[in-house]
């Protein structure tokens, strides 16, 4: 029955002789092995039947030696797991080795199979973390630039609303009040500041702001030209970023900027001229001014620049005007101007009000009418 188990099991059981020649060699694997019959030639050299499998030489050569040997090799396209058991006489020495083999193709396939599933497993895998890292990338690409279109849409509109209140010829300091609370906002801080250029007296006059700057200390505030962040300003004519303003050797040491960690000014120019500054503070110690808020600020500044230049030009008008009129109520002669079109009496100084005896009502409703009566009577007098 041993004979007739060992027959039908995918087994191989198999001695050497000293020499490793076969002198057992049963089971149903030899069916499998590429051998012929069930039975491999007893007789047969291990070393020439395995002489194209160097390895299965070498575990030989090493039982032969004395050392018990567990492996797995491919023998004519199947794969066996065996165990080479050396027998040793009472001196030590090997007289034989006993060895079993069974047939494990069908495994080393499913593992195979089960190898290559994985690894397709694994590359679809890298490639969905591929894709989702792709995603992400563009998401937030589509993020930002939504983020981007948003910032620049409620910019557009801040200078909509300040080139409205421009147009409407508000008075300077109530617009510069809304551009420096638009420009604070769209730059992301709560603390701006403004100020406008004293050329006679060599100052820039405060005009406060929001935030730290609503303080009222600093409303009318008097600074150097030469000094802090104004005077770097004012020497180059442009634009300055202190990102790190509490290590800054130059900075203002007033009590109310000790907060202050970042802080950028612009100038407001008309042309090479410059009128005054307008100024964004940060107080957190991670925010930076970079190139997109300086982006955002210097719009305002520029519309700030406008609004000071329009006040400084009516105001000079406005004085140039009252010289004209004080002149021209101060002549010693009476001086009438009339409408070119329509030769309606549009303004007369007090003379010849005191000449005709007339307001200066009259002259604007009655218009020459009132003259030629005036001279007539003058003539009857006479």
């Amino acid at each position: 029955w041993l004979r007739t188990f060992i027959a039908h099991t995918p087994i191989v059981f198999y001695a050497l002789d000293s020499y490793g020649s076969f002198t057992l060699s049963e089971g149903e694997g030899l069916q499998n092995d590429g051998s012929q019959g069930t039975r491999r030639e007893v007789g047969a050299s291990a070393f020439a039947v395995y002489k194209s499998h160097p390895e299965l030489v070498n575990q030989v050569q090493r039982a032969l030696l004395g050392e018990t040997v567990i492996g797995e090799f491919l023998f004519q396209a199947r794969w066996w797991s065996h165990q080479l058991i050396p027998l040793k006489n009472e001196s030590g020495s090997v007289w034989a080795v006993v060895g079993a083999a069974f047939d494990i193709t069908e495994r080393v396939q499913a593992k195979q199979k089960l190898q290559e599933h994985y690894e397709q497993l694994s590359a679809t895998h890298e490639e969905l973390l591929a894709t989702e890292e792709e995603l992400r990338e563009q998401y937030q690409k589509t993020a930002q630039v939504n983020h981007d279109l948003l910032s620049h849409n409620a910019l557009l509109k801040a200078l909509s609303e300040v080139s409205s209140q421009l147009l409407a010829q508000k008075d300077v300091d109530s617009l510069l009040a809304i551009i420096i609370s638009w420009a604070t906002r769209s730059t992301g801080s709560v603390h701006g500041t403004v100020g406008l250029l004293d050329e006679t007296k060599q100052l820039i006059v405060g005009l406060g702001g929001v935030g730290l700057f609503a303080q009222k200390e600093h409303f009318g505030i008097k600074l150097s030209l030469t000094s802090g962040i104004i005077g770097e300003v004012l020497r180059t004519k442009e634009a300055c970023i202190v990102n790190n303003y509490k290590e800054w050797p130059k900075r203002n040491t007033h009590p109310s900027l000790a907060e202050v960690c970042c802080f950028a000014m612009v100038p407001m120019k008309k042309e090479d001229r410059i009128l005054g500054v307008i100024g964004i503070a940060f107080t957190e110690e991670n925010r930076v001014f970079g190139e997109k808020e300086m982006n955002t600020l210097i719009p305002f500044a520029e519309l700030a620049a406008i609004a000071v230049d329009n006040a400084q030009t009516m105001k000079a008008l406005a004085i140039s005007q009252k010289q004209a009129v004080d002149i021209f109520e101060a002549a010693g002669d009476g001086l009438i101007v009339f409408d070119g079109e329509n030769g309606a009496i549009l303004r007369a100084n007090r003379r010849v009000e005191e000449l005709f005896q007339c307001s200066q009502q009259e002259l604007q409703e009655n218009g020459l009418e009132v003259l030629v009566q005036g001279v007539q009577q003058e003539k009857t007098l006479q």
